[in-house]
């Protein structure tokens, strides 16, 4: 199963004579040649993508139709992190963490983050295992010696629990900031005072994104590096388009099997009181 693209189409609507053609939004997705499915436990997928991609959707429709366990590093860093230095200071809340690792960056380490999901995963070594590696709070991604080349430590995790490939919901940052503005423009009522809302201020965009592929190019180049790197064009930001590429990657060209599906259902009402009849 070398490289390759797949394509639904495109969005265009052309007139013609009297007729208006409409193309589906294209998804595209690309699969080095050493993604291939492993014979037995753990199975380990790394999953990555910034702001706009919808990861947070797709990650849901695989852990409720494959069974995968959700490892998110940034809530395994905050659950853990207090335990670690509980004998030689009181963290209890995220502000703790991050004066804590303003004064101290090293108490962050990959190697110790690959500790934390080595220890996750020995509670089911036949289990599935879905890995959000990068973080939210920016204050994590500071840590230089968590967000840095990761080809050693990565290499001898895979000693003990080999990764099938990582999975990149890739979105160019000006397609991220169109999304945004288009969603504003037709949800006005989100808007806060002033005219703009978190997510139309395209300067904070802008810096997340930035901050987001830094932090993330360590990963996709070692990846990329081994040839098991899986790239969807997400640009069209539709999530059901998006998920029924992800879907048929996982069950075609993993073999996962399904343990249940995922329905979209639309619901059409006049007013508030059809809608309290379906709730």
């Amino acid at each position: 199963m070398g490289c390759g693209g797949s394509t639904d189409g495109r969005k265009d609507d052309k007139e013609d004579g009297n007729k208006f053609v409409h193309r589906k939004p294209k998804v595209s997705i690309r699969i080095q040649p050493e993604v291939r499915p492993r014979k037995e436990g753990p199975h380990i997928v790394y999953v990555f993508g910034g702001p706009g991609s919808k990861k947070g959707r797709i990650v849901d429709d695989l852990v409720g139709v494959y069974g995968f366990k959700l490892l998110v590093v940034e809530d395994l860093i905050l659950r853990e992190l207090p335990r670690k230095v509980s004998r030689a200071i009181a963290v209890d809340t995220t502000k703790d963490v991050a004066e804590l690792l303003k004064e101290e960056p090293s108490h962050l380490s990959l190697e110790w983050v690959l500790e934390l999901l080595t220890t996750e995963m020995e509670k089911d070594i036949n289990g599935r295992y879905l890995i959000d590696a990068m973080p939210n709070l920016r204050f994590l991604l500071r840590c230089e010696k968590f967000v840095k080349d990761c080809q050693y430590e990565l290499s001898l995790f895979e000693k003990k629990y080999p990764i099938s490939c990582a999975l990149n919901l890739a979105i160019p940052e000006d397609k991220v900031i169109k999304n945004i503005q288009k969603h504003s423009a037709k949800h006005p009522s989100q808007m806060k005072e002033g005219g703009q809302s978190d997510e139309a201020d395209t300067s904070r965009t802008v810096k997340r994104t930035a901050l987001y592929e830094m932090s993330v190019k360590p990963y996709l180049e070692y990846f990329t590096s081994t040839h098991r790197l899986v790239t969807v064009d997400v640009s069209c930001g539709v999530p059901d388009l998006i998920w029924q590429k992800v879907n048929s990657f996982f069950s075609d060209n993993l073999e996962f099997t399904p343990k249940r599906t995922v329905n979209t259902v639309i619901l059409f009402g006049s007013d508030d009181g059809d809608r309290k009849s379906v709730v």
